[in-house]
């Protein structure tokens, strides 16, 4: 395991980066410049980590095919996960979800949902 609490604004200028893997770490958050990476980061993976709620960047990254959130500590996925419309991998295993919003059923291109442990 990595003990990284942050993720530094650089890793915006990486803007050819399409897989970023942050697993086990201690991470409760990221940082809003992710968002530099909308048009090229298709896989994120933030399993493992520290996070309460789901990452407000996340909404800005409609590149995303597969987001993997799970083992965290997330009580509710917000209804912007809408704007992932390339979403077709969503793992939220393991977390604190007591409901999922109306709008995952707008995320036409999923194929694979993971709910298990909540």
């Amino acid at each position: 395991f990595n003990q990284l609490s942050s993720l530094s604004d650089n890793v915006s200028r990486l803007t050819s980066l399409a897989n970023l893997d942050m697993s086990s770490n201690q991470l409760s958050d990221l940082p809003q410049k992710l968002s530099t990476l909308k048009g090229t980061l298709t896989s994120l993976n933030v399993a493992h980590n520290l996070f309460e709620e789901q990452p407000k960047v996340l909404s800005s990254l409609t590149s995303l095919r597969v987001l993997d959130l799970s083992h965290n500590r997330i009580g509710c996925i917000h209804a912007s996960i809408s704007s992932l419309g390339n979403l077709s991998h969503l793992s939220v295993e393991y977390n604190r979800l007591h409901f999922l919003p109306f709008e995952i059923a707008q995320l036409k291109s999923m194929r694979h949902l993971g709910l298990e442990g909540n």
